[in-house]
């Protein structure tokens, strides 16, 4: 049984990846779930961990900063990073430290992890790679060859005096100045073939182009390496092209995938490969997924980005937050049927977008859901959300979580009564008491006419709104008398109140003593 760390600040992915797999029946003990890179160090230190699963992204110490310490103190646990889509930078640079692999939080899900885990435990029972000097037989070849490449992909490889006799011990061949890096995902990985399955079928049909290389180089994920000979751009990208549609023909034909092909620019030397595989991954993560191409060039999807229209999704959370705040199901609807419109007209849409507005309306209505002492039935637990924000990868699927979430509003809105617009106004007034607050403002806020919120507040809850307010400062007022020696008029200020002898005047009405009188009585 392997030991297992898992390190990440993001409290919904931590329950997501813990309550992924039965971890023992993969051969792993998950010995405890941290929230930052300082907590997985101080673990490492006082135990050996055979794997660790980490955020590249945490307060305190990155997963980047976590590699660099372990293996400078000699910790020889296997890295395996976690990583959101435009995280690719850190990605590149915990791989150079000797990550074992990555994983994007988008792609996560059993098969995945179960994947992962397979190369985990062979690297972990795995000491040496054996004698290199000696002659490598097909099967073992062709492992190598794939394993160089992906390599040489991350970046890992050193371009020395050495690399012209990996080359040829491998036998594999870069003789042309012009690489090119084509990048696919399996996104429903057949049960019958498998992601080798495929690889050795695209493998079979890249004999027939010369200096064409496949290897995997993630879940799911495979990139071919292709160097051409030619000078002229035109007759380069119609080579590529052409190699593209074969792909895409093959996983039809086969495999009935309908695979989506990413493409680097042109680089000149095998130097460069490492930033085209970044090209790709780039491409993948702003990729239009609204869009029905098969073949995308990242140069392409780059100036389309530039023209994209300047509409955002995020624009709409912070008019929902207000909305639901405010208790207004009629904006609501209005909300909601103004980004389905969006949705459905606009023609660039980036999966990145999308997965960052459903995790921040989530956000919101979590924290709603806590504020108003509503529950909002969209999901059983947390895993189960977890799950429902990773499956979304297009159109239809964003469509149908969107409707979810507005029926389940409507449904939770709809036993709503008056209690919910007091709770939230005394909320706003327990955030803002000591802001000079104007109760004319307080009812402009909630949309409500002064009038009509005085009257309300004081039927719920039997005083008005103004000594509401100000029984909230005499609290706070004494808090302060009994626990700081602040004088009166810092007090005074601290509270709200501008006029130190009208605070006191107001204290002594309420409470029969002056401030003075209250702090030397020492009443609790």
């Amino acid at each position: 049984m392997y030991s297992l760390l898992i390190a990440d600040d993001e409290i919904i992915s931590r329950l997501g990846i813990s309550n992924l797999l039965d971890w023992e029946a993969e051969g792993f003990q998950l010995i405890d779930s941290v929230e930052n890179g300082e907590l997985a160090l101080e673990i490492l230190r006082e135990q050996p961990v055979d794997l660790v699963l980490t955020d590249v992204k945490m307060p305190l110490m990155t997963g980047i900063e976590l590699i660099s310490k372990a293996r400078s103190e000699g910790i020889n646990s296997q890295f395996i990073v976690l990583s959101s889509y435009d995280d690719y930078s850190f990605v590149r640079e915990a791989l150079k430290m000797g990550a074992l692999d990555y994983i994007l939080k988008l792609d996560l899900n059993k098969e995945h992890m179960q994947s992962v885990l397979q190369k985990a435990r062979e690297q972990i029972e795995q000491n040496s790679s054996g004698d290199r000097s000696q002659p490598l037989d097909r099967q073992t070849l062709n492992s190598a060859r794939r394993d160089f490449l992906k390599q040489l992909f991350y970046g890992k490889v050193s371009f020395d005096e050495h690399l012209a006799d990996r080359l040829n011990h491998l036998q594999l061949s870069l003789p042309h100045h012009n690489f090119v890096t084509l990048m696919f995902r399996i996104e429903n990985l057949p049960s019958t073939a498998g992601e080798g399955g495929i690889r050795r079928v695209i493998e079979e049909v890249l004999e027939e182009y010369e200096y064409a290389y496949i290897c995997g180089t993630g879940f799911n994920e495979l990139c071919i390496l292709y160097n051409l000979a030619g000078k002229e751009e035109l007759d380069l990208f119609k080579c590529i092209e052409r190699l593209a549609k074969r792909v895409i023909f093959l996983m039809k034909q086969y495999f009935n995938q309908s695979a989506v092909l990413y493409i680097s620019d042109i680089k000149g030397s095998i130097e460069e490969i490492p930033e085209s595989y970044q090209q790709v991954n780039q491409a993948y993560s702003y990729k239009n997924v609204f869009s029905s191409e098969s073949i995308l060039f990242y140069k392409e999807i780059m100036e389309r980005r530039s023209d994209r229209a300047p509409v955002l999704l995020e624009s709409f959370v912070g008019r929902f937050e207000k909305a639901i705040q405010k208790d207004q199901p009629e904006e609501l609807n209005q909300i909601f049927k103004e980004i389905l419109e969006y949705t459905d007209t606009t023609r660039y849409i980036e999966l990145g977008q999308i997965s960052s507005f459903v995790f921040s309306l989530t956000y919101v209505i979590r924290q709603y859901e806590e504020d108003a002492g509503i529950q909002i039935k969209l999901w059983e637990n947390e895993e189960e959300q977890f799950n429902a924000l990773q499956s979304i990868r297009g159109k239809e699927d964003f469509t149908t979580f969107l409707t979810g979430v507005r029926a389940g509003l409507e449904e939770a809105l709809a036993g709503r009564n008056d209690n919910h617009i007091i709770r939230s106004v005394k909320k706003y007034l327990n955030d803002h008491y000591t802001e000079g607050v104007v109760l004319k403002d307080v009812a402009d806020y909630f949309g409500l006419t002064h009038t009509y919120l005085s009257m309300l507040f004081r039927k719920e809850t039997g005083v008005t709104l103004k000594d509401y307010l100000i029984g909230l400062k005499i609290e706070k007022t004494k808090e302060l008398l009994r626990k700081t020696n602040l004088q009166i008029a810092e007090i005074s200020k601290e509270i709200g109140y501008d006029n130190e002898h009208y605070f006191s005047r107001i204290f002594k009405q309420k409470t029969g003593m002056t401030p003075t009188a209250y702090r030397n009585s020492g009443s609790l």
